[in-house]
Formats: structure tokens, C-alpha cells, sequence
């Protein structure tokens, strides 16, 4: 995964934000965070640290839309976020710097950190753009199994492998597929007991590719 500050060296890294007038803020874990900035268009660069973003239902509950950590980049405009319905908080004492979206973009001064900078943030665009529109693909199929077969079709195509990691555990996934994590947990047992797939701790095995 890019990085937004991926072959900028820490010296030149640090004149950079300056120069973009950015604002960093230490966080204590456990707290809601950033509420005052989700209205407008800023990118947030974890520094150190881990956030989860939720989602705060209409019937009370929260969903986990993402969890990013240190050197990850999210944004209000870029994710989405924007909005009272959004929750930012922290997992563990956490770091983020605010970088202005249009400060960056305007920015008048030609050089090849500059233009480093810019070519990683095209790139984590790109890369969530294609994450969003595979899971646009994905939550368009009918049945849980059905969303499973396109998951796992994505995710053996992008790292041309018959392995699938759920790295960030069941109850993640079960977000991601918009499914109730029980009835996730029984067509995964269904799948394994037909021979399709073999569960071991968080890796799936496709047996049928």
C-alpha cells in the first residue's frame, strides 16, 4: 500500500508540512476525535497510532466503516466522512497530522518532494477509488454466498493467490459484506463442509480455483 510520504526522506518530509501549514494533534486512546474538521475538505495522516471510523445507525447501533494506523491517510471528502452520522476514535494514544486538501493541491512551489508527494497521493486515490467500486461490485450480489464468491474472486485476483487473509477478523468482514455475522459464520461453514473453501484461524484456502 502507498504511503503518502513513501520516498520523501524525514527532513524534506518536514518541510514540506510546514510549508502546508499543517496542524498535528496528539490524542489520548479511546477518544472521539476531529469533530470540529469533518465538515471540511482535509486529509488526516496518522503519524502514530491507530482510529476506527464509525457509523452511527438510525436504530442506535454503530457500524465500523475502516480502521487505518501509523502513515495511513483518510479524508473527509476521500472517505466520506463527512456529517454528524460519522464517529472518528482512537484505539491507542494517536498522532494524526491535518493537512488541507486545496493547500496541497495549490501549492505554488515546484520540487520533486513536492511532486513525489502528490504522485502517493494520486496513487492512495486511485487504490481506495477501486477498493470503493469492488465493494460497490461485491454488495450488489443478492445471497451472502454470492458476495463471498465475489470477494474472494477480488481478493485472489489482486494478490494472485488461492489464500484470502481476513486480517481484520470476521465481525470486520461482516461489516464489509453488509451481512449479519451469524448468518456470515453459517454459509462459511457451509462453504467449508461442501469443499469450497478450508477455514484455518483467519485464512481461507479456495479449494475450487
Amino acid at each position: 500500500m502507498t504511503k503518502l510520504f513513501q520516498n520523501i526522506s524525514n527532513k524534506s518530509k518536514e518541510k514540506l508540512l510546514i510549508s502546508l501549514y499543517t496542524h498535528t494533534y496528539k490524542y489520548p486512546k479511546d477518544r472521539t476525535i476531529l469533530s470540529s474538521t469533518k465538515e471540511e475538505n482535509v486529509l488526516f495522516y496518522i503519524e502514530t497510532g491507530i482510529v476506527e471510523i464509525y457509523k452511527n445507525n438510525y436504530n442506535g447501533t454503530k457500524e465500523i466503516i475502516d480502521t487505518f494506523e501509523d502513515e495511513d491517510l483518510f479524508g473527509t471528502k476521500l472517505n466520506n466522512i463527512s456529517g454528524n452520522d460519522y464517529e472518528i476514535r482512537t484505539l491507542e494514544d494517536t498522532t494524526i497530522t491535518i493537512i488541507d486538501y486545496d493547500s496541497l493541491i495549490n501549492y505554488n512551489k515546484d520540487s520533486k518532494d513536492y511532486l513525489t508527494l502528490i504522485k502517493n497521493l494520486y496513487e492512495i486515490m486511485y487504490i481506495r477509488i477501486n477498493d470503493q467500486n469492488n465493494q460497490i461490485e461485491i454488495l450488489s450480489e443478492k445471497t451472502i454466498r454470492n458476495k463471498l464468491l465475489k470477494f474472494f474472486e477480488i481478493e485472489s485476483n489482486k494478490h494472485k493467490s488461492k489464500y484470502i487473509y481476513i486480517t481484520e477478523g470476521f465481525s470486520a468482514l461482516s461489516t464489509y459484506l453488509a451481512t449479519d455475522r451469524s448468518a456470515l459464520s453459517r454459509e462459511l461453514h457451509n462453504m467449508e463442509k461442501e469443499g469450497f473453501i478450508e477455514i484455518k484461524n483467519k485464512r481461507i484456502t479456495l479449494l475450487y480455483r
